[in-house]
């Protein structure tokens, strides 16, 4: 079971959401798919970092019951929060300690001493200490965000944005972990499994075109890019998770 509250007014500078996960036998079956995020995760005994995936992640080894509390980082947090460039995460999952330090190991003795009830409160004090101490996100990156979640070209995004497409694609590449053109295929496929869940009886010629894709054939091109499935299953994976 995965549960979101959205960030605190005093967080949401450089959170967007916090979240906890309990395991159940299936979750995560056919993997993690890319969504443009980054998280920071506490387990219980080791704070780490998910940072963005390019694709799918089928190699997630987890257990029924285990239990997970974390935050996703606001688009445009990364080098503020982390402290490194999000294309260096990308596709991986890091020990916080590698880039707080000393910090990190002072973070987890303090969220190991709370209450089983006070982690979630604990880990978004440690969140605020920290943004307050390195400075504000890049705030570009939002906008860049609703714009490729638009589907907007790169050159249009760029124009939007008053960037070059190159300086575009190095901001991108530095708080979101790829270019924009990747950016814009991950957000349509996060748009077609909303839609899915949304539509239970939508056939997938439907969802190919409501989502944005050319036709079925190119919607089927990209979830196999993406996830290495075929939209029939994804959409009866996302479906079976929503129940």
């Amino acid at each position: 079971m995965y549960r979101t509250t959205s960030a605190s007014d005093e967080l949401a500078t450089w959170v967007s959401s916090s979240w906890r996960e309990t395991l159940t036998t299936g979750s995560h079956i056919d993997g993690v798919h890319p969504d443009g995020a980054i998280d920071i995760v506490w387990d219980g005994s080791e704070l780490v970092v998910i940072g963005p995936r390019t694709r799918s992640d089928m190699a997630l080894k987890t257990r029924a019951g285990a239990e997970f509390i974390g935050v996703r980082l606001r688009p445009g947090s990364t080098r503020a929060i982390i402290g490194e460039a999000a294309v260096a995460i990308a596709d991986k999952t890091v020990p916080l300690e590698r880039f707080w330090g000393n910090a990190a190991r002072a973070a987890m003795i303090r969220l190991q001493g709370s209450r089983p009830d006070g982690a979630m409160a604990e880990l978004c004090a440690l969140l605020i200490e920290r943004g307050r101490a390195a400075g504000d996100p890049d705030r570009l990156i939002p906008r860049i965000v609703e714009l490729a979640s638009l589907q907007r070209t790169v050159s249009g995004i760029a124009h939007e944005v008053g960037l070059s497409e190159r300086q575009l694609f190095r901001r991108c590449v530095d708080e979101v972990g790829y270019g924009p053109k990747h950016l814009v295929r991950v957000l349509k496929l996060q748009r077609l499994l909303g839609l899915a869940t949304r539509l239970p009886d939508a056939g997938l010629a439907a969802l190919a075109a409501a989502v944005g894709y050319s036709d079925q054939a190119h919607m089927s091109r990209e979830c196999r890019r993406l996830t290495g499935l075929t939209p029939a299953q994804l959409v009866r994976s996302q479906r079976h998770l929503s129940r």
